[in-house]
């Protein structure tokens, strides 16, 4: 029989379907349960039908079928022609799932791959049509909430561009299930709300008959069958002045469980069983109950089977039938069950189930008398989320901490890292170290407070913040390090490898503390990750994320041993072929190795490969990084002129947005390398501007690059007021091992200009010195007379 409600819905599908119709993604809102599709499934005859949940996942061969309706497409050409820039054929649509979606691009480039074959059978145009074309296919989404968060991501970049009309011949349907909230997620949208009415019920039942407004909300949240079934309860309940729906549904519970048994302690025990079950997650399963409850409690799933309470979903996995149920159940857990039953349930789901960071938190929140718990969780599934991408899930626990005033000060100082980092912003120095001071001080979990660090960790390295700040992080993330164990932490594994980078990453960036200090620091560093390497190596058959970024990182890791950090960043090159994202990073870094071996035509090489995908969508210092070493590798193969590559630097010094930057520092200084021979003057000017900055590395580099210049031009005089400065005192700590090689080629320069030689006599000479004493390949980059400095990406 079909109900009123859906009257109303087929009605205003057949007007949205209309020829004047004003958008093609359609809304169809409600808060209750009925059969929202059969009400105008009749009104979708003739079109190519499509159910979301069925499009990620196709292969091409049958989203050609399903999706571009069996027409005979060449999806090669169709990438090309769809997803090409005209900077370098790059695919467009990670960029795309970036800025549309907002997922990190890490996944971004990792869901590329499985959206390819879905949206090339949709065909979209680069550029928009003027107008919608004949609808060919509708696309239906049963119920939004219930998306994946990477669906939801597959969704929001369809509906993109149908409305900007790059898909001009799709219609999308989509309902919105129990969160009014969903359809402002999409712009110019039609959409309307509908809802189980009193007239709905009349006309399934007694036209004559008033059903009170608690009656009604228990129908929208349960649904009609469900009515159909417990009728004669819930009309009773109508009768009962004040009566709500939380008495109803335990008036249904008592009914349906009286049958049970006439016991009242077994009914107990059968209610106990309940309480429990409800703290599981949406499934659980016969092994939850055995360990995490009680093996004797297995006895009790037939019962709440009969009693229509919870149901088998596959073989040995259960879940209660009705949300509201499940509700009624968790809510009275809270105010039932002791604290240690709870405590036990909480440990064997954390356990098990070690990434359910916000059902988890969510758990701490309900049950947990201890603040500092619940906080910790939060900023635990906070961190998890950030780092996995999980941007829907991110908001969500960000509005509840706000709302709910958990760890609210933590959050906020997060977001603002988050949201600002890479931004040069004096302003937020003060907002965000601040949060270093207050974690120190709190009684926040292990785990929270080594993720809070980690957003300092990332933010305070980027904008290059003040050293002892990452010297006192540094301290505090090895003694929380040390206290990370399996009694503390689930997942144990995971989370090492995300705080050691960061570690390791401090570490090499001291120049104040004592060096024995520093050195201590590294070799821990490095014991440990060379554990956790071993660790990966047993497990090869997976490559996991942060395995590739441990080797990718090889030359801080092993920043006193080149040799062994350029094998790790050669062996990242190697084993992140199948990984883009990775791949890409691990280039960069590998051809920061392959520069400094002197294999430039190799390095040239490596970064000529074409990139898979828009560096930009990593952000703008990975491109940057990416065309300075191609640059450095051009012009020392010989493949390019000193006067091509300052246009290409450039160039590149003026996509930088912060010019105080490490990388536009690094790109001013290769900039003036290449001006020396050719602009005299401005290459001095410039390097003389970068000599007294903060950070040792740049100012050395500026300083070789103008000894360089007197000794070009026989300057003994000049030279030596340079060459008798205080560069020993600020010899740069990442090139610790190469002091005695610069203090020789120095001292060699300055013996060469005290003869009457010719330059070419002189660099010939010099080049005999060097080679004679240091053969190691490890020398080569720093035997050029000029110095060009390589970027590589650490905290990608």
């Amino acid at each position: 029989m079909e109900l009123p409600v859906q009257k109303e819905i087929k009605s205003f599908v057949t007007e949205a379907l209309s020829s004047n119709r004003t958008s093609n993604i359609i809304g169809i809102i409600t808060n209750s349960r009925f059969d929202i599709k059969a009400s105008y499934s009749s009104q979708l005859d003739g079109y190519n039908q499509i159910e979301f949940k069925e499009m990620l996942g196709m292969t091409p061969a049958i989203a050609k079928l399903k999706i571009a309706g069996g027409i005979k497409l060449d999806f090669l050409k169709i990438f090309q022609s769809i997803f090409s820039l005209l900077n370098g054929g790059v695919s467009t649509l990670a960029l795309d799932l970036k800025e549309i979606t907002g997922v990190t691009p890490e996944i971004a480039v990792n869901w590329e791959k499985e959206f390819n074959p879905v949206i090339n059978s949709l065909k979209p145009r680069k550029k928009s049509y003027k107008k919608y074309k004949k609808t060919k296919r509708i696309i239906v989404v049963e119920d939004y909430l219930a998306l994946t968060n990477q669906e939801q991501s597959l969704l929001k970049l369809i509906v993109s561009y149908v409305q900007s009309k790059k898909i001009n011949d799709t219609i999308v349907v989509i309902h919105f299930i129990d969160l009014k909230s969903n359809e402002s997620k999409f712009s110019n949208i039609t959409s309307r709300h509908f809802d189980i009415t009193e007239v709905d019920l009349q006309s399934v039942f007694q036209k004559n008959t008033n059903y009170g407004e608690h009656v009604v909300s228990l129908t929208k949240s349960l649904g009609i069958e469900f009515f159909k079934e417990y009728r004669e309860i819930i009309i009773q309940s109508n009768q009962i002045e004040l009566e709500n729906v939380e008495k109803i549904i335990k008036k249904i519970i008592d009914e349906t469980l009286s049958t049970s048994s006439d016991n009242p302690d077994y009914r107990k025990q059968l209610n106990l069983f309940l309480y429990q079950c409800s703290l599981f997650m949406i499934q659980f399963t016969k092994f939850d109950i055995e360990d995490g409850i009680d093996p004797s409690m297995l006895e009790f799933i037939a019962p709440a089977m009969s009693a229509k309470l919870i149901g088998k979903t596959q073989e040995n996995k259960y879940s209660f039938l009705e949300v509201a149920i499940r509700n009624y159940f968790y809510n009275e857990a809270k105010n039932t069950l002791q604290s240690p039953v709870i405590e036990r349930i909480y440990s064997y789901l954390n356990k098990l189930y070690p990434h359910e960071y916000f059902y988890l938190a969510e758990l701490q929140q309900q049950f947990s008398r201890n603040k500092d718990d619940v906080t910790s969780a939060y900023i635990v599934a906070y961190y998890y989320s950030k780092k996995e991408g999980m941007e829907t899930q991110l908001n969500q626990i960000v509005s509840v901490m706000q709302k709910n005033n958990i760890g609210e000060y933590y959050v906020n100082k997060m977001e603002l890292a988050r949201i600002n980092n890479f931004q040069d912003s004096t302003y937020l120095d003060p907002e965000i170290t601040g949060l270093f001071y207050e974690t120190k001080e709190s009684n926040l979990s292990t785990l929270a407070k080594l993720c809070c660090y980690s957003v300092l960790a990332s933010y305070l390295f980027e904008n290059e913040k003040i050293l002892n700040n990452l010297y006192k992080l540094y301290s505090e993330i090895s003694i929380e390090l040390q206290k990370l164990n399996d009694q503390n932490c689930n997942s144990v594994l995971y989370w090492q490898n995300e705080f050691y980078i960061n570690q390791i990453l401090l570490a090499a960036s001291f120049d104040d503390p004592p060096s024995l200090l520093r050195g201590k620091s590294i070799r821990n560093s490095q014991n440990q990750i060379e554990h956790l390497l071993r660790t990966f190596k047993q497990n090869s058959g997976h490559k996991d994320s942060n395995y590739l970024k441990f080797l990718r990182v090889g030359n801080t890791i092993y920043i006193e041993n080149t040799e062994e950090g350029i094998k790790l960043t050669e062996k990242a090159y190697w084993e992140s072929k199948n990984y883009p994202y990775e791949y890409e990073l691990a280039k960069i870094n590998y051809s920061f190795s392959l520069i400094y071996l002197g294999c430039y035509k190799t390095a040239n090489k490596v970064l000529g490969e074409k990139s898979s995908f828009d560096l930009n969508i990593i952000n703008k210092d990975t491109y940057l990084s990416y065309h300075n070493n191609y640059t450095i590798a051009q012009i020392l193969s010989g493949k390019i002129t000193n006067k091509k590559a300052m246009k290409k630097f450039e160039n590149l010094l003026n996509q930088i947005d912060s010019k105080a930057s490490s990388d536009a520092t690094i790109i001013k200084n290769n900039l003036a390398a290449a001006q020396l021979d050719i602009h005299r003057e401005t290459a001095l000017q410039s390097l003389g501007s970068i000599l007294n900055d903060p950070d040792h590395y740049h100012s050395f580099y500026a300083f070789h690059n103008i000894l360089y210049l007197y000794f070009k031009e026989s300057n003994l005089k000049l030279f030596d007021s340079f060459y008798k400065s205080d560069w020993q005192r600020k010899f740069p700590k990442l090139l610790k091992p190469y002091f005695q090689f610069f203090n020789n080629k120095f001292s060699a320069m300055r013996i060469l200009l005290a003869q009457d030689l010719q330059f070419s006599e002189m660099v010939e000479l010099l080049d005999n010195e060097l080679n004679s004493k240091y053969p190691e390949k490890t020398y080569t980059h720093y035997k050029q007379l000029i110095l060009f400095g390589g970027i590589e990406r650490w905290f990608e």
